[in-house]
């Protein structure tokens, strides 16, 4: 018998723990890591993410949340050639995007960590200006190399991954491309941006729209074996926009299977 959807199952993800499919998840800890045992319950509200507030929808908030697909087929089935991508959102809320996990895919209880996972730690730049153009920021706490930060709030936000890092504080980050925008000191740079994924998309920020819409433009997430699992993530950005209910957006996953 082939895969049949009911045996491809989104699940949370849990950023604790030693191995994966051991500890319940909840939309909370869904920030990667290892798969949970806990399933996504689909159409029910912030199932993901937490309502916006005003503050945050006027700053142009990001966040992000890590989510598996597993594959349970009992016959030993992989999922080949598999593909993910949106198939809907409701417009005049925020956007949401997605990106696949650098990760491979993974026996569900392997003790290796089964995706990246994000940071909760905040700092701040110490230099009086960063002027847009720079491809070096100073910050009053270090971050690790290769991790992505995100530089300031609303209009001004960007993100950028980290190549290099020198000092014992203040510390000089070197940046894998030029900053688009000033900073000034005190601007707060976040880790909380998963390292290695990419959320492809069409616009300029803040307002930035999904460019996997269809199979055709949809990301890959390779072959799933049976028992295994392979993680991506959403990014949703807030759009400074009016208040809207029960915004949402649904995603599809297609794929190959022997018969």
């Amino acid at each position: 018998m082939p895969i049949v959807s009911n045996e491809l199952v989104l699940t949370y993800s849990i950023n604790s723990g030693s191995a994966g499919n051991s500890l319940p998840g909840n939309a909370t800890t869904s920030v990667g890591g290892y798969i949970s045992t806990t399933a996504i319950t689909d159409n029910t509200i912030n199932n993901l993410f937490p309502d916006i507030t005003g503050d945050q929808n006027a700053n142009y908030q990001v966040d992000y949340r890590c989510v598996f697909i597993k594959n349970t087929n009992a016959g030993g089935l992989a999922l080949q050639a598999s593909v993910l991508w949106i198939t809907g959102q409701l417009a005049g809320g925020a956007n949401v995007l997605i990106g696949v996990d650098p990760t491979a895919a993974s026996a569900i209880g392997s003790s290796s960590a089964q995706s990246v996972s994000i940071g909760t730690s905040n700092t701040t730049l110490s230099a009086a200006v960063t002027t847009a153009g720079a491809t070096t920021i100073s910050t009053v706490a270090t971050v690790p190399v290769n991790n992505s930060v995100t530089i300031d709030t609303g209009l001004n936000l960007e993100t950028r991954t980290v190549t290099s890092v020198a000092g014992t504080g203040p510390y000089t980050l070197t940046l894998a491309t030029a900053l688009n925008f000033t900073h000034t000191s005190g601007t707060t740079v976040s880790t909380q941006a998963p390292t290695g994924v990419s959320f492809p998309y069409s616009g300029t920020p803040p307002n930035q729209l999904p460019l996997a819409v269809s199979k055709a433009t949809g990301l890959s997430l390779g072959t799933i074996p049976a028992g295994s699992c392979k993680a991506f993530w959403y990014q949703r950005l807030a759009e400074n926009s009016s208040a809207l209910n029960n915004d949402n957006v649904s995603v599809r996953i297609e794929g190959d299977s022997a018969a």
